[in-house]
């Protein structure tokens, strides 16, 4: 019967062959008094992702539930979690994990599921994250960066997230109750649809139906910099970076209707910041010195970026004669090499 599973896991996996094994290791090393099951969707990968998925599926066919595509969805636009992965969830609670992530906790679920059975006002739970190379290799970063309550009331966890995502927390440490992502399924929510990222508007909107329960543990980690992720594209390609600035505006401006100005302030604010990083991008040197951009300006650049915008802004021949000569250099230095 449906109700036995208790947790439905959401696992996306795409050329994710040198990981997969790592991902799907912490799934099936659970220990819980209850029964899960892992959806994990592959986009037609053209590396042996599907290959050790199938590996998997066979020794655990109580746990792995595969969906395998012959096209890849994602490139099609294909809202695939909506079409193919959502109505196959049979738990009371849904964690996430990216393929390329993995739980390093094997008491993970039954420590969250424990937690949000304890706080019925909760709607969804998480946990300390830390980010590993490709390699395993342990970075000195974490998610969220700063200690936090154990419990956080539904507003309190909107404005922490109003705050340039310092309190970020990463999917694989989400386990939110099914029937809020039943909602955000059935409803159109059109801040959830504006935005680039999936993973923070669905934090807001979870946060305007209930409270936040944190475990103050690591027990999964985010792999930084894997080809073809998310991270890694935004960081080299400047139209993806401008797009995604754009788009946050447009989810904030639609989530501040959504909460009929609850919040404005704090959106506003986290607005400011997005609009100042694209005129940075599009090189807007002039509207970064305008008035409510100021404190932005101060903390966010060097005193050798401030100088470069201001002279950009108010001199702008001496920014031409510097990238010249900067140039020029930079040709001469190869040539001689």
């Amino acid at each position: 019967m449906d109700n036995e599973i208790m947790v439905s896991i959401v696992c996306i996996a795409y050329n994710h062959e040198p990981y997969i094994r790592d991902c799907l290791e912490g799934f099936v090393n659970q220990k819980t008094n209850f029964k899960y099951e892992v959806i994990i969707h592959d986009d037609a990968s053209t590396d042996k992702t599907a290959d050790i998925i199938r590996e998997y599926e066979k020794k655990y066919p109580d746990i792995i539930k595969p969906i395998y595509q012959k096209e890849n969805q994602y490139s099609q636009g294909v809202k695939f979690g909506k079409k193919y992965i959502y109505p196959k969830l049979r738990g009371k609670y849904v964690a996430w994990c990216e393929g390329d992530d993995y739980w390093c906790d094997d008491t993970k679920l039954q420590q969250q599921v424990d937690a949000l059975e304890a706080h019925p006002n909760a709607a969804i739970c998480t946990h300390i994250v830390q980010s590993v190379t490709e390699n395993n290799e342990p970075v000195d970063e974490f998610f969220p960066s700063i200690p936090i309550p154990e419990v956080i009331e539904s507003k309190d966890y909107t404005a922490l997230l109003l705050n340039e995502n310092s309190y970020h927390f990463q999917t694989s440490c989400y386990l939110m109750r099914i029937s809020m992502m039943r909602e955000v399924i059935a409803r159109e929510v059109e801040f959830l649809e504006l935005a680039p990222v999936g993973d923070w508007p669905l934090q807001l909107f979870l946060s305007t139906k209930g409270d936040l329960c944190f475990i103050n543990k690591l027990m999964s980690c985010y792999r930084r910099n894997v080809v073809g992720s998310w991270s890694s594209r935004i960081k080299r390609d400047q139209s993806v970076k401008i797009n995604y600035r754009r788009r946050m505006i447009e989810a904030l401006e639609s989530f501040n209707r959504y909460t009929e100005g609850e919040f404005s302030d704090l959106v506003k604010k986290e607005i400011l910041f997005h609009e100042f990083h694209l005129h940075l991008l599009e090189g807007n040197s002039n509207a970064l010195l305008e008035k409510q951009y100021r404190d932005l300006y101060k903390a966010k650049l060097s005193h050798v970026e401030r100088m470069y915008y201001f002279l950009d802004a108010k001199a702008p021949f001496v920014i031409k004669l510097y990238n010249e000569y900067a140039k020029n250099h930079k040709q001469k230095t190869k040539s001689a090499n």
